[in-house]
């Protein structure tokens, strides 16, 4: 586990200018006035589970947010292209709709533009054809 000092240091490189001005306002309060929340965000990383990608929202790298997507986003993509080669790969993503839902999507699909992958949007649940499951 990291250190508070370690965590302060990976806390405040979130306030810097590639990160929205909402969640620099978000890490500065944590730094200030919130030692515990501040833990909690930045002690790990957000990790897969079972169900998949799950936090709470907010900022940090252990919560839900465009970053810490864009970074599971960033890892699957290029897992996928190791084991695909370029070949177009068509990769389903469920979510579910909230009202976030939406950015996260969007944010989603602005890490993966670079890559041949399709990305298929499930919030209902559906009939899979000619899909890779990794």
């Amino acid at each position: 586990m990291l250190s508070q000092a370690e965590i302060r240091v990976k806390a405040q490189s979130w306030l810097g200018q590639e990160f929205n001005e909402e969640t620099r306002k978000e890490v500065r309060e944590m730094l200030d006035k919130d030692e515990k929340k501040l833990i909690d965000a930045f002690y790990q990383d957000l990790e897969f589970g079972t169900g998949g990608l799950r936090g709470i929202m907010g900022a940090g790298t252990n919560r839900m947010n465009i970053y810490t997507l864009g970074m599971a986003t960033q890892g699957l993509s290029n897992y996928i292209r190791q084991q695909c080669g370029n070949s177009r790969v068509k990769v389903a993503i469920a979510y579910v709709a909230e009202t976030t839902a939406d950015t996260l999507q969007k944010q989603l699909l602005t890490f993966s533009l670079p890559m041949v992958l399709k990305f298929i949007f499930l919030n209902h649940c559906v009939r899979l054809r000619n899909f890779h499951l990794l």
